[in-house]
């Protein structure tokens, strides 16, 4: 590692080092005491001076939580152990609360799988990669946990973390009870069927939608809620109409 990459990562290490012993209780002070005692001994060699640190991982975890996402991935790329740290902290959907808003956005002079990522505490722009379908061309039902729901030009829906680049897509539209797909001659989708009904009460004829056209007319609002259990996976919640129905989708 360079001497600029070294200084960098100081500097970053201090910086959440300091946000950690102030935020953190003392019990949690000593623990961190000890283990740093423990791992680094009195006396170190110049060779290990310039070393990166090497603090356990539940530590690293711990200090890595209290810091802005930006400053999180930096440190994710620092070395081994670090990124051991940062990758089971995404893992686990742990990051310090509230964070300075961001704003996402897409750019018509980058990729289509680019979305730009406006960090306000930085007054920084981050371009992230994001997989397929294209960014561009999907529409943002709903946001929360760290997660973006999107519907693409097929009116399906996926969850993506901007962040960490994973993707989950979500059940086909056809397997909400008012979406009827027509196929055509191939058996493939061309067109779908919007129902107007709630309960045995029909409201209105069925209205017919291009795939890509669906979406205008079926998603009000999604939502992202951890399920609680310690395997750390996600409930999806979608307000659709006709007439506001709530889906709510499997564990993820």
């Amino acid at each position: 590692m360079g001497s600029a990459a070294m200084m960098n990562l100081r500097h970053l290490f201090l910086r959440a080092f300091s946000k950690f012993f102030l935020s953190s209780s003392p019990s949690l002070l000593m623990k961190a005491v000890q283990r740093i005692e423990h791992v680094h001994p009195p006396g170190p060699s110049l060779k290990e001076v310039s070393e990166s640190p090497e603090l356990p991982v539940d530590i690293l975890m711990d200090i890595f939580e209290l810091l802005e996402i930006p400053d999180t991935l930096r440190a994710g790329s620092a070395c081994s152990s670090w990124n051991a740290a940062y990758t089971s902290l995404r893992s686990l959907g742990l990051y310090r609360r509230p964070q300075t808003p961001c704003l996402l956005y897409t750019s018509e002079s980058d990729a289509d799988n680019v979305a730009c990522l406006y960090n306000l505490a930085e007054d920084r722009v981050y371009r992230l990669m994001i997989p397929e379908p294209a960014i561009h061309s999907r529409y943002l039902i709903g946001s929360s946990n760290g997660w973006l729901v999107t519907a693409d030009e097929r009116s399906e829906l996926h969850m993506v973390n901007p962040i960490t680049g994973e993707q989950i897509a979500l059940p086909p539209v056809a397997t909400i009870e008012q979406v009827k797909p027509i196929l055509d001659d191939s058996g493939a989708i061309q067109e779908y069927e919007l129902s107007h009904f709630c309960g045995e009460e029909v409201f209105l004829d069925p209205t017919t939608h291009a795939l890509h056209e669906l979406r205008d007319d079926l998603y009000l609002k999604a939502f992202v809620f951890s399920d609680g259990a310690s395997s750390g996976g996600y409930i999806a919640v979608l307000i659709h109409e006709p007439y506001a129905f709530i889906c709510k989708s499997r564990r993820f």
